[in-house]
This record gives structure tokens, sequence and C-alpha cells, in this order.
């Protein structure tokens, strides 16, 4: 019951996430998107972070069903603060009129598709950073079986190993949402793409090489990367498909992207966990090598 009412919950919460682009732009313009979604998704990151050192001191007092409860009463005031931000946006703009799609769920999807692929190179772009995505969630477990196997590897304890690797990833997806966008402003998706794959590359080698603190340190360049290129992402997407169908593009991105994690996880992991995890860290690296390349010749066409 939990694990499906958890998959509704993060179907909702993509979806949702989708319709805030149109707000967003609305409220910023268009140019302005990659630096407000960066903004928020930094926000964001940064509180899941403190959150989850909260959620963990809470434990010391409080019982799994009262945090429960507790972060229950979290969503439920979430809730209740963007109802409020629907009924102040109703009250200010009453008459205002705008295009609203009339087309079905299936329809929408397919008129997003096409003018995605419309726009050149858009549509590898999105696949590659969900690839990155999918990348950085699977090196964690990966690292996390190394040094189960390998307690030279060890920072004071297994426990908090795993979540000083967690902790870097997360802090490198913060910075690169909030301060990624600005300080990489002039740096192309492609750029940051190509980075990316060589960071995943390198840090396979670090992985096979046992070395943790070069790992901590590139689970944060890899999550600087990855938390500066989705806002850019979402920027080319918005300047490309029509605002009616926005909200619909922007829900349909954040499902590969969100998608691509789990995936690519279990295809690693259960590599790692039937052969060898070597050969998890070998695929790593080949798939670098492959989004590498299809990168660089996308990149070579566009420009």
């Amino acid at each position: 019951m939990v694990i499906g009412l958890n998959f509704v919950s993060d179907l909702s919460g993509m979806y949702s996430s989708g319709l805030q682009t149109p707000l967003i732009v609305g409220l910023v313009g268009e140019n302005e998107m990659a630096e407000a979604q960066g903004f928020t998704g930094g926000v964001s990151q940064l509180i899941t972070l403190v959150a989850q050192f909260v959620g963990s001191g809470l434990l010391l007092f409080m019982s799994y069903s009262e945090l429960a409860i507790v972060n229950a009463l979290t969503f439920l005031a979430a809730g209740l603060l963007y109802a409020n931000i629907g009924a102040n946006v109703r009250k200010q703009q009453p008459d205002q009129k705008e295009e609203v799609n009339d087309q079905n769920f299936f329809a929408t999807i397919g008129s997003s598709l096409k003018q995605v692929r419309q726009a050149h190179g858009l549509l590898t772009i999105v696949l590659v950073v969900a690839m990155l995505n999918g990348l950085l969630s699977s090196v964690e477990p990966l690292i996390s079986i190394v040094i189960a196997g390998n307690k030279s590897m060890l920072i004071g304890s297994y426990s908090f190993t795993i979540a000083l690797l967690g902790a870097a990833a997360a802090i490198g997806l913060a910075l690169g949402s909030a301060v990624g966008t600005k300080l990489l402003k002039n740096t192309s998706l492609f750029q940051l793409s190509l980075l990316s794959t060589i960071n995943s590359a390198i840090i396979a080698v670090v992985i096979l090489n046992k070395s943790s603190i070069l790992c901590l340190i590139l689970m944060t360049t890899l999550g600087f990367l990855a938390g500066t290129s989705s806002p850019k992402l979402m920027q080319w997407l918005v300047i490309s498909v029509d605002r009616k169908i926005l909200a619909s593009s922007a829900g349909l991105l954040n499902t590969i992207l969100a998608i691509a994690g789990p995936l690519m996880t279990t295809l690693f992991t259960t590599i790692a966990g039937t052969i060898n995890v070597n050969y998890a860290l070998y695929g790593v690296l080949g798939l670098s090598a492959i989004v590498f390349i299809a990168t660089l010749i996308v990149m070579t066409k566009v420009n």
C-alpha cells in the first residue's frame, strides 16, 4: 500500500512540477527561465538536504509513526500554500483570457514530441541529460557496493561514508541549480553535457581505483553539472513549444528525466549483483563514451 501511494505521489509531483513551468515563465519571462528554474531547484535541493538531517534528528525523540504524521502535515501545509497562491492569482486576473489546449492527453503528448523534434538537437539532448541523471543516480549505489567490500575506503563508519556521498551529490545539485546557471550562463548545454560525460567516466575509473576522497569530489562536481544542465534544458524547451502545451511538455520532460534514474540504477546494480561490480563500472565507462560521442555529433550538426 505504501509503495502504491508513493507511486501516485511521485506521479502527481512530476505533473505538478510541469504545471509550475508556465507560472514561472509568466513571472520572469523566457530569457530568465534557466536562472529562475535553477533558483527554485537549488532551494528545493537545499530544503530536501536539511529536511533529511532534521528527520534523522527527530528520530532520536519520535517514533517512525509519529514522524510519518509530521511528514504528512508538511505535505498538507504545501497543499494549502498552493491553494492560497491559486486563489490569489484568480483574484488578480479574473478576466484575463488566454489560449487553452483542448486536445486529449495522447494528442497533447504527440504535439509536444513533434515540437521538441522540430527544435534541432533538443530531443537528443533531452535523452543525453536523462542518461546523465541516470548515471548520477546509479553511481552512488555502485560506490556503496565497492565500499562494502573495501574497508580501506571507509571514512569513519560505513553508514557515515554513504551519508557523505549522498550529501556530496545533493550539495552539488543544489549549487549547480542555484549558482551554476549564473556562473555558466554563456556555456552551452552541449558543452555541459560533454563535461558531465567526462566526469562520469573519471568517477568510474576512480571507483575502480578505490579512492573515496576523490569519489566525494567527483560526486559533487557531477551533481553540480547535472544541476546546471536541467534548468538550461527547461529554458530550451520553453522557447521551443507553444505556451498552451508548455505544462504538458514540461511534465513529459520531467517524467523522462525521473524515469532514467531508477532504470539505469536497476540495470547497473543487476550487473553488479549477477556478475561483478567491476563490470557494472565498465558499463558506466562505456555508456559515458557513447553519450560523449552522440553529444559531440549533435553539437557539430547544430553548430
